[in-house]
């Protein structure tokens, strides 16, 4: 019996200290897929514990899932359940892809939302949206 306290205290001490990691790189937009050039955001409590996530999508679409007091929101997701995963959904994709992300029209910028708290625009490392077109 003794045993099994010591592992859930365990347990839950680790727990506790991943959230509190990821929690401290809340409001950070975390480049997450290569191909379609998400930009994944952690989600902090005002604990600071780290609640879920929201990944961008440079069509303007966004990902969520989040665990609150009161349940989870799920938006543009699923769970896989035979996969024992959550699926993303990203949205449409653009009717004529160039070669930044299937999702943004050829010649056209990405889109990413807004993080939350922050009105700072997103920006994919390396995508160019920061360098004027030439005329």
């Amino acid at each position: 019996m003794l045993s099994a306290k010591a592992f859930v205290a365990a347990f839950f001490r680790i727990e506790n200290s991943a959230r509190r990691f990821w929690g401290g790189q809340a409001g950070r937009a975390i480049p997450y897929d290569v191909q379609y050039k998400g930009m994944m955001e952690v989600l902090a409590t005002r604990d600071g514990l780290m609640c879920g996530f929201k990944v961008h999508w440079p069509n303007g679409t966004e990902s969520t899932y989040r665990r609150t007091e009161s349940g989870i929101e799920m938006t543009n997701c699923m769970l896989a359940m035979h996969q024992n995963n959550l699926e993303l959904m990203v949205g449409l994709y653009a009717r004529n892809p160039g070669t930044f992300s299937p999702l943004v029209d050829k010649d056209a910028l990405p889109v990413y939302t807004k993080r939350d708290g922050d009105d700072a625009p997103l920006q994919w490392p390396g995508d160019g949206a920061d360098t004027p077109k030439p005329s």
